[in-house]
């Protein structure tokens, strides 16, 4: 069950900006991810939050990285841990 609450996270961080611009002030560090988390009422691991990023983003080719960072694809980059 958290694992899918880490997913829930990461997919509510791609619609909501200010949470988006939030996680990714905090990319790559889980531990502060956790904590923001935890602050929205989100509860998961830091292990957990990884395991949802790779299945969420994981399998994301070079070229969809590339036209979501450049605006091409109207949807936002992920913010990978």
């Amino acid at each position: 069950m958290p694992l899918e609450i880490a997913k829930q996270f990461l997919k509510k961080a791609q619609e909501d900006d200010a949470l988006h611009q939030r996680l990714s002030a905090v990319e790559g560090d889980r531990a502060a991810a956790v904590k923001l988390g935890a602050e929205l009422g989100f509860s998961f691991t830091a292990e957990e939050l990884q395991t949802a990023s790779d299945e969420l983003y994981g399998d994301v080719s070079d070229d969809d990285l590339a036209a979501a960072a450049g605006g091409q694809s109207g949807l936002r980059p992920p913010i990978i841990f």
